[in-house]
C-alpha cells in the first residue's frame, strides 16, 4: 500500500458529481477463486491500461489465494502503481489473496465480505507460514493496526469484537474490520466508485478474454492511401494502404488509451483528399472495419464490439 495520495487525487475532482469525475475511466478486475500466474498477467494488464488514462482500478476479490508467489507478484504490483487502487472484498479473502488487498490504498468490505487467515504457528523462521504472518503484520502496521494487536491478530487472541477464531482459522468481518481500520464498508463496486468521489466514471471491466481493438481498412481507390490514428490532440501513423489491397491491424490497450476517443484519418498519397470518420470511444474488443472508394464521400464504415 502506498501513502493514501488518491485522497488527494479525490480533493482534485471536486468530490461526486463533478465534471472531472465523468471524464474519468475506472478499470474493473475480478480475481475470483485460487490465484495463479494468470492472475498476475491479468491484474499486471489492467493496472497498464489503466495508468494509459491516469483512472483508478477496482479489484473485486474472493479468493482462497493457494498460490503464495502469484499473491506476492500481485502486492507488488499494487504497491508500485502509478493510479489509486481500491479492493472490494465481495466474499471471504484468505492468506496469500489477503497480502493483495492490503496492498491496495483503500479497502472496501461487502457485508458478507471476510479477511481471513491460518493461525500463526511457531514454526521455524524460514517457513512460508511464517513469512506470510509476518507480512500480514507489516501490512496491518502500515494501516495503522498496534503493533501487539497486530501479532495477537495472527493467533486470533486480539479481543475486537466481530473477530472469529475457529479451528485453524482467523475471520475478520466487515464490523471488526471498520473498528481496525483496515477497511470500509460498501454494498458494491458502484457504491465504492461513488464513495471515493469518482461518481459519474464510466467502469470498463477486464478478464482473461479482454482484447485490444481490430482495424481492418480496405483500399478500392486508385491512388495508394496512408492512414493515421488520431487520440485527442495526438496523431500517429498506422501505415499505408496500396490501391486495390486491405490491411489489418490489431492494437493492443498499450497503444490506445482504452475508454477515450479516437478516429482514423485516411490521406491520398499525391492529391489534397482525406476523409475522417466519426469519433468513437475505445472499448476491449472492438472492430473497425472502414472500405475506401475512390470517390472518397461514398466510402462505407463499420464498427462493433465482438
Amino acid at each position: 500500500m502506498r501513502s493514501p495520495l488518491w485522497l488527494l487525487l479525490t480533493a482534485a475532482l471536486g468530490g461526486p458529481g463533478s465534471s472531472t469525475a465523468q471524464e474519468l475511466t475506472v478499470y474493473h478486475v475480478e480475481l475470483h477463486g485460487p490465484l495463479d500466474m494468470r492472475s498476475t498477467a491479468l491484474v499486471a494488464r489492467a493496472l497498464m491500461a489503466a495508468a494509459v488514462n491516469g483512472s483508478a482500478l477496482v479489484l473485486e476479490i474472493e479468493s482462497p489465494g493457494k498460490d503464495l508467489d502469484a499473491a506476492r507478484a500481485i502486492a507488488t504490483l499494487l504497491d508500485d502503481a502509478a493510479i489509486p487502487v481500491f479492493a472490494f472484498v465481495e466474499g471471504e479473502v484468505l492468506n496469500g489473496a489477503l497480502l493483495i488487498v492490503l496492498a491496495a490504498d483503500s479497502v472496501f468490505l461487502a457485508p458478507r465480505g471476510q479477511l481471513a487467515w491460518d493461525r500463526a504457528t511457531h514454526g521455524p523462521p524460514g517457513d512460508r507460514g511464517e513469512q506470510l504472518h509476518r507480512q500480514l503484520r507489516d501490512a496491518m502496521e502500515r494501516r495503522g493496526v498496534d503493533p501487539l494487536q497486530a501479532a495477537q491478530l495472527m493467533t486470533g487472541a486480539a479481543s475486537v469484537p466481530g473477530i472469529l477464531a475457529t479451528g485453524d482459522r482467523v475471520l475478520v468481518t466487515d464490523t471488526a474490520a471498520l473498528h481496525l481500520g483496515l477497511a470500509r464498508q460498501s454494498p458494491s463496486v458502484d457504491s465504492l466508485v461513488r464513495q471515493v468521489g469518482l461518481a459519474g466514471a464510466d467502469i470498463i471491466s477486464v478478464d482473461h478474454g479482454w482484447l485490444g481493438v481490430t482495424i481492418r481498412v480496405e483500399n478500392r481507390n486508385w491512388r495508394d492511401v496512408r492512414v493515421y490514428l488520431v487520440q485527442a490532440t495526438q496523431r500517429s501513423r498506422l501505415g499505408t494502404v496500396t490501391s486495390m489491397n486491405e490491411i489489418r491491424m490489431d492494437l493492443s490497450e498499450v497503444d490506445l488509451a482504452i475508454g477515450s476517443r479516437m478516429r482514423l484519418v485516411a490521406e491520398v498519397i499525391g492529391s489534397p483528399e482525406r476523409l475522417a470518420t466519426p469519433w468513437i470511444q475505445t472499448r476491449p474488443g472492438l472492430v473497425i472495419e472502414w472500405r475506401l472508394e475512390n470517390v472518397l464521400s461514398q466510402s462505407s464504415y463499420f464498427h462493433w464490439v465482438r
